[in-house]
């Protein structure tokens, strides 16, 4: 009984967010539908594709999410390196943590 109800509850859930969606958005409702459609025509357009074009693809795709992640992961580990020499030096000076 209770699986039932929290399922229906979930379900209800999902077709509100996606009736807010709609409300919400300048594009038209078949947009939402059913994008299985946009999947099977990439999937073709995939399978079409020559092996030279595929690598040419795939080294695009590579290159792009470099482009975006390695920035990201510089910037973190430069964030861990200053954090764990101040806590170095911190505790050469003597300070000590306060829990």
């Amino acid at each position: 009984m209770l699986r039932a109800n929290l399922k229906r509850d979930s379900i209800d859930t999902a077709k509100n967010i996606r009736e807010e969606i709609r409300e919400g958005s300048s594009l038209p409702l078949e947009a939402f539908e059913d994008d299985s459609l946009q999947s099977k025509d990439a999937i073709d357009r995939w399978n079409n594709m020559s092996s030279e074009e595929k690598a040419d693809y795939e080294k695009k795709l590579v290159r792009k999410l470099d482009l975006r992640i390695i920035p990201w992961l510089t910037l973190l580990y430069l964030i861990s390196f200053l954090d764990r020499t101040n806590i170095g030096n911190a505790k050469i000076q003597g300070v000590e943590s306060q829990t």
